[in-house]
């Protein structure tokens, strides 16, 4: 009888080592990383081609690799640069930018 008890038990603790079962009260599913790199890239170049004082007559490539961006290609002013990197900056989960713009001089 002694050995039922225990198998008893053992059984009644089951469910609760079960890691498919819904997560107790007061505690949150863990959730995706909120910003992974293809949100982050998405909300920069949206952010930069939202952008009314950037002329978009250059050419920016987005990279993102983790909370980092990289900023490359060509712009058509230092403003531009400037305005481009201040803005990659701004977007939420974006941790650190690599500003590799290049300045294409006028008159090419």
């Amino acid at each position: 009888m002694n050995g039922a008890r225990v198998a008893l038990f053992l059984v009644a603790l089951i469910p609760a080592c079960d890691r498919g079962s819904a997560p107790a009260e007061g505690r949150a599913e863990p959730q995706p990383p909120e910003h992974s790199d293809e949100r982050l890239e998405r909300e920069v170049r949206a952010k930069l081609f939202g952008d009314p004082e950037l002329s978009g007559s250059g050419s920016i490539v987005v990279i993102v690799d983790g909370r980092r961006v990289v900023l490359e290609g060509w712009v058509a002013s230092v403003n531009e640069r400037t305005l481009a990197e201040a803005d990659a900056a701004t977007v939420a989960g974006v941790a650190a930018v690599d500003d590799r713009l290049l300045v294409r001089p006028s008159g090419r």
